[in-house]
């Protein structure tokens, strides 16, 4: 995931990765189809994994297509199968086109950029397993790889359907000794527990808490996410349907400074903490994870009743659709959180506007994702999200947000951006705003910072800069506004 500083408090290092987009699986609904290939997953007694596919008809090659970078060392058990890698994408291929092959692998638990960590590892030895890391599409041959290069998550071919199970001889999830097994026919699927722990349910949440924390980050973590997810319900209008689902990692205390990264797949929320900051209670860091819950949890909203298709497709790099919203509402709800809110919002939207800026001097926001810089979604679609709430004077961000899940399940269009855009102006939004706002996205500006300060001024939300040109502060609720999200 990419690693980035969020806000400076004089701690050391702080390194922190977003969850990417994450695009569930089919409708709970939809009849489930037949499976192209089954998938077995075992965990074996010395800590490596062994995998098998059984495809229903012979292959040629396959794209493993879970990251948009190559990072697999996976062992071929299987005669006549080789692994591959071109550019920024990797999987495996036959000599002669078979039905079956099986590998050893370790399990990969380093950062990944934009995508969801494969093996989540516990201090105690257990492990949180991404069932859609094993995914597959299928390629005619290698020389299309090279043709293409692109990631294998851009591969135009669909993803196989796919039935997978995972056995382990510790528990998978609440079963002892027990299997594990899920139809896949794209997305990042789940995330599967195996090990010890015993599960924790507390009044907001149900899931596996590492016993490695300090009990001081996980003694208020109940009632922070319960505080979260009521002011989240609040504002959508709604609760959800049950407890979120929560995976909690310590990584230890070796590196400085703290690291913090995670994401959100359907109703699950995962957090991976670890640095020498974590030893001592410290404000900041319970202000800072606070925020991040947030923005997760954000994501389950955003997900909870519109078409993931839609609103989490991956198509034409559009990230800051549902990154920059989920960054204002957390924003939003840190600031009431925290003890000083009109500093705790100046600092943070000093970071966005700075990040932003630096990224439309070089591209527009939509190449973002091509040139690795996956933070702008966050910080560009921050202000974006923040122009949106302000254009619409009798709306705010979330009730655009209840507009857009409506619209998401009346189009079979995964064009998320033409929508987001469409439903603004079906909302009121001016039409002349809305079009400076689609500059924001596809244009590169000549005066990055002149840009974006017109823009925000254009819906009532100036920002002020001093002599040197740094940001100093942001009206964050329009003249015009009778509801808005910093109302």
């Amino acid at each position: 995931m990419k690693c980035m500083t969020k806000i400076a408090i004089g701690l050391a290092g702080w390194a922190v990765g977003l969850g990417a987009p994450a695009i569930a699986g089919n409708p709970q609904d939809a009849p489930e189809p037949a499976a192209e290939v089954s998938i077995s997953v075992t965990e074996t007694a010395d800590g490596s994994w062994e995998v098998a596919y059984r495809f229903d008809e012979p292959q040629t090659a396959l794209v493993l297509s879970q990251a948009p970078v190559t990072y697999r060392e996976w062992t071929p058990l299987s005669e006549g199968v080789a692994m591959w890698r071109i550019g920024g994408m990797e999987g495996f291929a036959f000599r002669e086109p078979a039905s079956e092959a099986r590998f050893r692998i370790k399990p990969f638990s380093g950062d990944l950029p934009a995508a969801y960590t494969p093996f989540l590892a516990f201090s105690d030895g257990s492990y949180g397993v991404l069932s859609g890391q094993f995914r597959v599409k299928p390629i005619a041959s290698l020389a299309d790889a090279v043709a293409f290069a692109k990631s294998a998550e851009e591969w135009p071919e669909p993803v196989m359907t796919s039935r997978i199970s995972l056995t382990s001889a510790r528990p998978v999830g609440s079963k002892q000794g027990g299997v594990h097994t899920e139809f896949l026919s794209d997305g990042d699927g789940t995330i599967v527990y195996v090990g010890s722990l015993a599960p924790v349910e507390g009044d907001s949440f149900r899931g596996y808490i590492d016993p490695g924390l300090p009990a001081w980050l996980t003694g208020g973590f109940d009632a922070d996410l319960a505080t979260i997810f009521s002011m989240l319900a609040k504002g959508w209008g709604h609760g959800l349907k049950d407890k979120a689902r929560v995976f909690m990692v310590f990584g230890g205390y070796q590196s400085k400074g703290l690291d913090l990264k995670g994401g959100a797949i359907d109703d699950l929320l995962t957090l991976q903490m670890s640095g020498a900051d974590l030893a001592d209670p410290t404000p900041e860091i319970r202000t800072y994870v606070r925020w991040f819950l947030a923005h997760e949890a954000a994501h389950i909203f955003q997900r909870e009743l519109g078409n993931d298709a839609v609103l989490f497709s991956d198509n034409g790099g559009h990230a800051w659709v549902h990154e920059g919203s989920a960054n204002a509402f957390a924003y939003r709800i840190g600031a009431d959180l925290a003890d000083n809110p009109e500093a705790y919002l100046a600092e943070v939207y000093a970071s966005e506007y700075k990040d932003c800026v630096a990224h439309l001097e070089q591209a527009p926001l939509v190449e973002a994702r091509d040139r690795g810089n996956f933070r702008a979604y966050y910080a560009c679609g921050d202000l974006i999200a923040l122009a949106t709430d302000a254009m619409l004077p009798e709306h705010d961000l979330y009730d655009f947000w209840n507009a857009l899940q409506t619209a998401s399940t009346q189009t079979v269009d995964t064009d998320r951006a033409a929508l987001y855009f469409q439903v603004l102006e079906k909302l009121g939004a001016p039409a002349d705003k809305v079009e400076r706002l689609r500059a924001f996205v596809w244009q590169k500006p000549g005066d990055a910072s002149g840009f974006v300060q017109t823009m925000m001024a254009s819906v009532g939300l100036p920002i002020a800069l001093n002599d040197e040109g740094a940001f100093t502060s942001i009206t964050l609720k329009a003249d015009a506004d009778r509801k808005s999200l910093h109302q």
